[in-house]
């Protein structure tokens, strides 16, 4: 709302403004009105104007435009000399917040139990959370109830910062997983840890390129962190490379020189007149298979004896 200056002495007009604002490197704002006051004008030499002509006062009243516009000119040149002061004043801000950034605290890689029966184990980079409770009411009443998740340790942000959206943080999750053993529950993270405990054998691991928001302060990444190369496509690694090359790069390979087709041979007497249906052709025989040994009889064939000739008997 425009507030009315207070005059030293009162005048024919009321000057009315907003609260100049200055917020450095940011913001300032100036704004100013006036406004004829009746009441006042014998405080003015409005009478004396009327009497003029009115040549003479369009006159008067261009130069008096004139010379607001020298002063408003000059206005925003000195506004214009604030805009750079005050970018210097913001890139210096900038520089503090990222200074006073204060590094993620971790467990170094260790297994550790918070005050809320969280066990967490965590890196500058990355943090793992379980949870295993007892339900001790409802449908699940005397189950485990198992909490897990695997996020980026992302730094505090800047508390000056503003409109900052640092992306999706949580790397996986599991919120709901209930057994009815509590060493089936702890079977179950250790499992879950095993998949994931490459994460956490180094303090500062590269940070994965779709991570990497959160660990850039005004544009700068943060100090004793690295950022993982991006994973490409086959198919985007491949058009790189052959937009790499040039028309001689590639050689063009000979061309095969075809061979004409042979003319047809002039058939033999022996061959088939044309129009001649052709013989049929003999059904192939299946390749002939192994015969079984014959069975034996169970009788041995009998064999027949040899007749000795008997030799003649002289008379």
């Amino acid at each position: 709302m425009a507030n009315r200056r207070k005059e030293a002495e009162p005048t024919f007009y009321r000057a009315w403004h907003r609260q100049d604002e200055l917020d450095p490197g940011i913001r300032m704002a100036l704004e100013r009105s006036v406004e004829f006051d009746r009441y006042q004008v014998d405080r003015s030499d409005l009478s004396e104007l009327v009497k003029l002509p009115l040549s003479e006062l369009q006159a008067r009243r261009k130069a008096g435009v004139s010379a607001e516009k020298t002063i408003m000119a000059n206005i925003q040149a000195a506004a214009q000399e604030w805009e750079t002061q005050a970018a210097r004043t913001m890139l210096l801000d900038r520089a503090i917040e990222y200074i006073k950034t204060p590094q993620v605290k971790h467990t170094s890689n260790k297994w550790k139990q918070q005050e809320n029966g969280v066990w967490e184990i965590s890196n500058r980079v990355y943090i793992m959370r379980y949870r295993i409770t007892q339900m001790t009411e409802g449908d699940k009443k005397g189950q485990w109830l198992v909490t897990w998740g695997v996020a980026v340790h992302r730094p505090q942000r800047p508390s000056t910062e503003k409109h900052y959206y640092v992306g999706d943080t949580m790397v996986v999750e599991q919120k709901k997983k209930y057994y009815n053993a509590e060493a089936d529950a702890q079977h179950y993270i250790q499992g879950r840890f095993d998949v994931y405990a490459h994460l956490f054998t180094e303090l500062s691991p590269p940070i994965p390129d779709k991570f990497k928001r959160p660990f850039f302060i005004n544009g700068i990444l943060l100090p004793g962190y690295t950022v993982a190369p991006r994973e490409r496509p086959p198919q985007e690694v491949a058009e790189e490379l052959l937009s790499l090359l040039h028309e001689g790069d590639i050689a063009e390979l000979p061309a095969v020189e075809q061979e004409a087709p042979d003319a047809p041979a002039a058939p033999s007497p022996e061959q088939t007149p044309p129009g001649t249906p052709e013989a049929p052709k003999p059904k192939e025989q299946p390749p002939p298979q192994p015969k079984a040994p014959p069975a034996k009889t169970a009788r041995a064939a009998a064999k027949k004896p040899h007749r000795k000739k008997r030799a003649a008997m002289a008379r």
